[in-house]
């Protein structure tokens, strides 16, 4: 990969967004330019894709390719920078590969892999292509079978991922939904993303979250920061969002009668963005990063955010635990999950593997390949997890039988959600693009086959707009969403603008499908955000660097486990596993 030592110019480049006149003046924001020396793209002429996909409607889309290149920068950056780095990268498009858009379906996709022209070899989101860019930008030789992206697995037979023995539940629309999201953010990173390493879980750059990224170390070094090109980004010139209208979209077909769930008691205060029980990455003295499950707070004090963290594996690994601080730990979905490399693993459930025999036989007494297996353990335990769920703190039935129940929390794969939090939705109102909306949560409750939660609450999207607008007659009341806008306003006020929630939806529904994980403020999880916009930078919430958990109708889907022991298992030692008193699952 190579860098370009001209300026690119960015005049008259759109990123999908339009600019207003009553914004305040955008600055100037600049990239250093990543380029692909080796590329194995074919080139495939656009006439060529409408004629396979039987669909003269999909278009080539030079005004959106800006942005997925700015992200696919960030993405490499992510895997291969230095906490140190500040050098902000737009990674061109490898030679041969085209951006697509598809209005029927409002998706983009990458095109132009050597297995062909057809759907299974396209690339759906920069998550699916980072780890192919990587592979491209290894040294030579290419060896197809070290590449881990879909495509060139497909291309080489590689044998897919077994399906869930539990079949997947139909999805339910919501009635006011009139199009398909976009997934070109709507399916970020599935954990069998991967980088080209047999290396599981190192990643080198701490400071912020990519989306679809792999916690995966890059075989190839990022290019030397050249001189800076200067790049205006509109990043802050969306259109406003309109409030909810007056009159309720239409509802569904009367149902029976529900008992509306009892109201919890408010959640606990909590510091931290991190909770016990949760499913974390964390940082080792090495620089690398690992996969660990929270046991407990270290201190119990406001001013210390100190945990216990047990690395995932399997306990006949006898791996210790470690306190570890907050600046050294990163929320689970801050990267994604690689692949597994030992090929006899990779169809198997980790409840499935003979784990005492594989560590004998695979690794005997060579202390290199039992950590080698720990690894590939970590990975498949923090898929399994990922796509389990249990609840806790019962509140009541909703049906007269009693078999649904509401709850005051639950845990999501890899993380606790309790009522009163805000979480990252499926968007399905307004315009298409692929970003999440926030639901303030109100109930969680059993959906009808008592199989999947399902999620009730207020649902808002955020959006800068000028200083002098009208303020919102409504605002939402949770903790973090109130934070996110009085510490962005610190900032912003002096910019000319200011961040506003805006209501899109009253007591919206959401099945567990739509709920991409934790909303979390920016500057807990970004800190550098900050400084950046104190330096004139556009505002970056950090919403789309945030994967999402793994759709239930993937396969592997586990659901529903009797409580957090359960879902975990063998997979690390749960002697000192301490949820606190705040917590009664079942």
């Amino acid at each position: 990969m190579a860098s370009s030592q001209g300026p690119v110019s960015s005049t008259g480049a759109k990123l999908g967004v339009k600019t207003s006149k009553a914004m305040p003046r955008v600055p100037t924001k600049s990239y250093t330019e990543m380029l692909f020396e080796f590329s194995d793209g074919k080139g495939y002429d656009i006439s060529s894709i409408q004629a396979a996909e039987n669909n003269t409607k999909i278009t080539l889309d030079p005004d959106y390719q800006m942005r997925w290149e700015i992200t696919l920068g960030a993405s490499i950056k992510q895997q291969c920078g230095s906490i140190t780095d500040r050098t902000h990268y737009i990674a061109r498009i490898p030679k041969g590969f085209t951006l697509i858009f598809d209005p029927k379906k409002g998706e983009r996709h990458v095109v132009g892999h050597p297995g062909g022209m057809g759907r299974d070899f396209w690339y759906h989101n920069v998550g699916e292509f980072a780890p192919h860019a990587l592979w491209l930008a290894a040294p030579a030789p290419y060896d197809r079978s070290k590449c881990s992206c879909e495509p060139c697995k497909k291309m080489l037979g590689k044998p897919k991922a077994k399906e869930s023995k539990k079949p997947a539940q139909k999805r339910k629309q919501p009635a006011a939904s009139t199009s398909t999201p976009n997934t070109t953010a709507s399916r970020p990173s599935a954990p069998t993303t991967t980088a080209p390493t047999t290396t599981p879980a190192a990643a080198t750059a701490a400071t912020a979250a990519a989306p679809a990224t792999t916690a995966a170390a890059a075989t190839a070094a990022p290019p030397a920061a050249p001189a800076a090109v200067a790049l205006k980004i509109a990043a802050n010139a969306e259109k406003p969002v309109a409030p909810a209208p007056a009159k309720p979209p239409a509802k569904p077909a009367a149902k029976p009668a529900v008992a509306r769930p009892p109201t919890p008691p408010p959640p606990v205060e909590d510091h931290s963005i991190y909770r016990a029980g949760e499913v974390v990455w964390y940082g080792t003295q090495t620089g690398i990063w690992r996969i660990g499950l929270i046991l407990s707070r270290a201190r119990e004090t406001t001013e210390t955010d100190t945990w216990v963290v047990a690395p995932l594996g399997h306990k006949i690994l006898n791996q210790e635990s470690s306190v570890k601080p907050a600046a050294q730990m990163r929320p689970f979905h801050a990267f994604s999950l690689p692949g597994i490399d030992i090929q006899e693993l990779q169809e198997s459930a980790f409840a499935e593997v003979d784990w005492p025999a594989f560590v004998h036989r695979y690794a005997g007494s060579n202390a290199h390949k039992q950590q080698l297996v720990g690894l590939e353990a970590s990975k498949m335990a923090a898929r399994d997890v990922n796509v389990s769920f249990s609840t806790f703190n019962r509140l009541g039935a909703i049906t007269p039988d009693g078999r649904r129940g509401s709850y005051g929390g639950i845990f999501l794969g890899p993380e606790m959600i309790r009522v009163g939090d805000a979480v990252r939705v499926t968007r399905l109102i307004g315009e298409q693009d692929g970003s999440p909306d926030i639901m303030e949560i109100k109930h969680i409750v059993d959906d009808e086959d008592c199989l999947q939660p399902k999620f009730h609450g207020d649902v808002w999207r955020s959006q800068i707009v000028p200083l002098e607008a009208p303020e919102q007659s409504s605002q939402p009341q949770g903790v973090d969403l109130v934070r996110q806008i009085q510490i962005t306003n610190e900032v912003l006020r002096h910019q000319g603008g200011r961040l506003d929630w805006f209501l899109v939806e009253t007591d919206a529904e959401r099945v567990e499908a739509d709920v991409r994980g934790r909303f979390y403020v920016t500057f807990d999880l970004l800190p550098d955000v900050k400084a950046s916009l104190m330096e004139g930078n556009p505002f970056d919430d950090g919403t789309q660097r945030v994967n999402a958990r793994l759709r239930p109708d993937k396969p592997f889907y586990i659901g529903r486990k009797e409580n957090r022991r359960a879902t975990f298992g063998d997979s690390a030692s749960l002697d000192m596993l301490d949820l606190g008193p705040n917590v009664v699952e079942g």
